[in-house]
């Protein structure tokens, strides 16, 4: 599909076009984009050139990117995306395109469900990741250049109504590494071509666990405090969990730690307002059914030992990849 440009009004001349791409018999395609979907990648054709993007765990996992791939699997995949293109009459040569965005990942096996470390993805101090975005089962970390995504991936294959096989972890927790711009993409792995990215593939866990450790971990595992995040911590739950944010912190903090926390029911009713728009009334509501339930409600979680063991385990596993 080729985009056109605009019209001069004045003139009846277009305007804003570029020569996309060159037909067989030499014709020039004019336009301000063009684009094409394919079975294995999508192309956009503009000014700049092509950019072709594509996901080599899907095409080696024959839509699923459940699981990561080998070098040998990667190389077969881009062997399906060039021939794909050729037979399209796409002329593309995969060895000497440029990375752009690049995104790698592993899975991790959790000894509890995802909703147990959410108090621990709350806390932390991403270095240069700044803005974080928390989804009902994500937590993100980004700037204009990276991002680092977890997830809960068997939550995420239900909803894609993906299949799950037998073996799958029961809490497996995804970890996403982006580079989102191709010049991060150069600094972070050293290449200039995909060529060369495909042939650094065996390096790929090293340098993940690098970046994942410079952005998540920046102290390794000394003392790791969540008492300072206390009110970030409720702002999490009051703003994304709903009408079942209060039972939800009471499961996730225990209902000792969270009295301990909130100290007053001035600061619960003041930090509970965030979520409802300042609104007092209903704040105090809330606040008033939460206490409610403290009698009854379970003691999971004890002050920053269980943060510590949870944050313990996450940096444990990261770093035995």
């Amino acid at each position: 599909m080729v985009i056109p440009g605009g019209i001069n009004a004045a003139t009846g001349e277009t305007v804003h076009e570029h020569s996309l791409y060159v037909l067989e018999d030499g014709t020039s395609v004019y336009g301000t984009k063009a684009y094409w979907n394919g079975k294995y990648s999508n192309v956009q054709f503009n000014n700049g050139g092509a950019i072709v993007q594509l996901s080599i765990s899907k095409i080696s996992g024959n839509g699923d990117n459940s699981y990561p791939c080998t070098k040998q699997e990667a190389k077969e995949a881009l062997d399906k995306v060039y021939n794909e293109l050729q037979y399209n009459g796409i002329c593309l040569d995969w060895k000497k395109g440029v990375p752009s965005r690049v995104d790698t990942f592993q899975n991790l096996t959790m000894d509890y469900p995802f909703s147990k470390y959410i108090p621990l993805f709350e806390s932390l101090k991403p270095s240069r990741l700044t803005n974080r975005t928390l989804f009902i089962s994500t937590y993100r970390y980004q700037n204009r250049s990276k991002q680092v995504e977890l997830y809960d991936k068997r939550e995420e294959m239900l909803k894609r109504g993906v299949p799950i096989p037998e073996d799958f972890p029961e809490n497996c927790l995804r970890v996403e590494f982006r580079c989102m711009k191709g010049a991060t993409s150069k600094k972070v792995y050293g290449v200039e071509t995909v060529e060369e990215l495909i042939n650094k593939w065996d390096e790929f866990p090293v340098i993940f666990k690098k970046n994942i450790n410079k952005t998540l971990f920046l102290n390794g595992l000394s003392n790791h405090s969540m008492k300072r995040t206390t009110e970030r911590g409720m702002r999490a739950f009051a703003l994304n969990r709903g009408r079942n944010a209060f039972s939800d912190c009471l499961k996730f903090e225990g209902a000792k730690v969270l009295l301990k926390k909130l100290k007053t029911a001035e600061i619960g009713i003041n930090t509970i307002m965030i979520g409802f728009e300042n609104d007092r009334k209903t704040a105090t509501q809330k606040y008033n059914s939460m206490m409610k339930m403290v009698a009854q409600a379970p003691v999971i979680s004890s002050d920053t030992d269980d943060y510590q063991i949870l944050y313990k385990e996450l940096y444990t596993k990261i770093n035995a990849i």
